[in-house]
């Protein structure tokens, strides 16, 4: 198992983008963006985090600014914000916005200027349509970033996170990856989901991040918890590549 120190010290020696996708919506992407973004911050490295794109309220972009001393204005952090609670490609259409794939990348680009290491958050699962005829396959793929995938540790997230890994293998080309997070509702599958899915992929390496309860978004929380699992953490950014 990597050593949380090297890892830091990578880290600290390089700059770039980690993107964050997730096996499907609500499974846990801000949480661990929050996390990171503290852990990293909390260890001398100038970390931002940004959701360019968000529908039906800012809340996660609120909260993630927060973590990072609201260094940005919210509208830097996310770019994209449709009120209609739709994936953003819908939200897009309902209220006559075009959101073109040049413009979300470059949106991204320009936060990764200000800072050491941009934590991106996407939308729902990895496939779901974000712009014209874009998901988050495009984003990971131009930014050549690094990406976590993280899903809830419970039944079900075998297929969702095999198919996820799947994609990022055949697509996107990029290390990766896969964290569990607890539910608080852990069932029968639990205790094997991180053996299974390590079983299926050649990298060999699940990272578990445990649950905190259900009030979990608060700023404060979120820093002190992400010094309980520091090396989780370091662990989830222990790339093949880093």
């Amino acid at each position: 198992m990597p050593q949380k120190s090297r890892i830091l010290e990578s880290l600290k020696g390089r700059n770039g983008i980690i993107f964050i996708t997730g096996t499907d919506t609500g499974v846990g992407k801000t949480i661990l963006t929050g996390f990171l973004i503290a852990f990293l911050r909390q260890n001398g490295l100038h970390a931002l985090g940004m959701k360019p794109f968000c529908s039906g309220g800012r809340d996660d972009a609120l909260f993630l600014n927060a973590l990072q001393d609201n260094e940005l204005p919210v509208d830097i952090v996310n770019p994209f914000f449709f009120k209609p609670p739709v994936t953003p490609l819908v939200g897009a259409w309902e209220t006559g916005v075009r959101v073109s794939f040049t413009d979300a990348v470059q949106s991204i680009r320009n936060v990764k200027d200000r800072c050491q290491w941009l934590v991106v958050e996407g939308v729902g699962g990895i496939m779901s349509p974000l712009g014209e005829w874009f998901s988050s396959v495009e984003l990971i793929r131009e930014l050549e970033s690094p990406t976590i995938v993280v899903g809830g540790n419970k039944l079900g997230v075998l297929n969702h996170m095999l198919l996820t890994i799947n994609v990022l293998e055949r697509c996107c080309k990029v290390p990766f990856q896969p964290v569990l997070r607890g539910t608080g509702g852990e069932d029968k599958s639990s205790a094997t989901n991180k053996k299974v899915i390590e079983s299926f992929f050649l990298h060999g390496r699940v990272v578990e991040i445990p649950f905190f309860g259900t009030h979990s978004l608060d700023v404060e929380g979120v820093r002190k918890n992400a010094k309980k699992i520091a090396f989780a953490l370091a662990t989830a950014m222990a790339f093949d590549n880093i």
